[in-house]
C-alpha cells in the first residue's frame, strides 16, 4: 500500500510542477525579456490589432526560400481575405 501512495504522490507533484510550476515560470520569463515575442508580434493601427509581424512575410531576396505563394487577392498575404475549405468528398461540385 505504501508503494501505491508513494506512487500516486510522485504523479501529483509532477503534475504540479510540469503541469503548473514550469509553465508560469516559462511564460513570467518570456513576458519580462520577450514581451513583443510573446505576445505574437503585432501589428497595432489606430489602437487595432490588424495582424502579426510573423505570418504571410513575402521575401524578394534570394537568400531567403520561396515561401508559399499567397492567394489572397487583392493584397498578398491578407489573413483577412483567407479562408478554410469548406467542402468534403462527396459533394456535388468538390471533384470539379
Amino acid at each position: 500500500m505504501a508503494t501505491t501512495e508513494d506512487c500516486i504522490l510522485f504523479l501529483v507533484v509532477i503534475t504540479v510542477i510540469v503541469g503548473v510550476i514550469y509553465p508560469l515560470i516559462v511564460t513570467g520569463v518570456a513576458q519580462a525579456f520577450f514581451h513583443k515575442q510573446a505576445n505574437g508580434s503585432l501589428i497595432v493601427d489606430n489602437g487595432k490589432v490588424t495582424g502579426s509581424s510573423l505570418i504571410g512575410q513575402q521575401f524578394s531576396d534570394p537568400k531567403y526560400f520561396w515561401g508559399r505563394l499567397s492567394a489572397t487577392s487583392p493584397v498578398p498575404y491578407n489573413a483577412a481575405s483567407s479562408s478554410g475549405f469548406k467542402s468534403r468528398p462527396g459533394k456535388s461540385g468538390f471533384a470539379d
